[in-house]
């Protein structure tokens, strides 16, 4: 999935937060996650450090 699939799925989902993950595990799927934020119209996005957790 790429980044204007993710937004795509956004859309469809409707969810109230979206974090990106699996960006950049892969030569395959290289992403800027902070591109996909941008391009996020449809909710809030949050992009973590490496290690950093989130409570919901």
């Amino acid at each position: 999935m790429d980044i204007d699939d993710a937004i795509k799925a956004v859309k469809l989902i409707e969810p109230k937060l979206a974090i990106p993950m699996h960006y950049n595990t892969f030569p395959l799927i290289k992403a800027d996650p902070l591109e996909f934020k941008k391009k996020n119209i449809y909710s809030e996005t949050k992009v973590f450090d490496i290690g950093e957790s989130y409570s919901f």
